[in-house]
């Protein structure tokens, strides 16, 4: 970070890496932007979107996401990003307690290269069955491996997910749920089974971003 702000004090190579590996949902990557976030927040914002931004990618293609504290559509590597407002619906992730190494899931990964033009993309974004055609390639690696969150998969649907799928390349996989309720009846009963960590949370529906106080998106413009 001094690299950036021609400062010594933000913290350079002190920063002790403390965070659960092989979760999904983005952990490490979420914590790294909250890092850059916090030392730009204590020492007065000297770095706008941009700089951090471009610090963000440098240690990973998912941080600068989490710059941005809500849903976006991701070019390239998935650092380039554009603001998405979505349906602010509930979910509840569910983690069976084992690592999945994301490495050894690239490497087994086949992709076809089909493409989906960006904007019939936006356009499934912009109504309300968006939830419908959610897709992750790397479930057909890992849910190959890992059958059991097929299974947890299938759990949630039967207790009325509108859509399940695994995030990230696992072992989290989550259901997407209309209102809090359903989403919490949900989780209840997959306490119950022991089914593993669970958590519920709401979606964030539109772009909140994180970075500082005045800070505003025209950049992406």
């Amino acid at each position: 970070m001094s690299s950036g702000t021609g400062s010594e004090v933000w913290g350079g190579d002190q920063a002790e890496e403390k965070y659960s590996r092989s979760r999904g949902p983005g952990g490490g990557s979420s914590n790294a932007a909250g890092v850059l976030i916090g030392l730009n927040t204590l020492h007065g914002y000297p770095l706008s979107y941009g700089a951090l931004h471009r610090l963000a990618a440098r240690l990973g293609a998912d941080v600068p996401f989490f710059l941005l504290g809500g849903p976006a559509l991701g070019r390239g590597i998935g650092t380039e990003l554009t603001p998405l407002r979505l349906p602010a619906y509930w979910y509840v992730l569910v983690n069976p307690g084992f690592a999945v190494p994301t490495g050894w899931v690239y490497a087994n990964l086949t992709l076809n290269r089909n493409r989906t033009e960006e904007n019939v993309i936006c356009g499934r974004l912009a109504c309300q069955t968006w939830a419908t055609w959610f897709d992750n390639d790397l479930e057909s690696v890992t849910l190959k491996a890992f059958p059991q969150l097929g299974v947890l998969k299938v759990a949630l649907s039967r207790q009325g997910a509108q859509a399940t799928l695994m995030s990230g390349s696992g072992p989290t996989v989550f259901g997407v749920f209309p209102h809090q309720a359903a989403a919490q009846r949900a989780a209840e009963h997959l306490k119950n089974t022991g089914a593993g960590w669970l958590q519920v949370t709401q979606g964030i529906s539109g772009d909140h971003l994180l970075t500082g106080p005045e800070e505003s998106l025209a950049w992406m413009n």
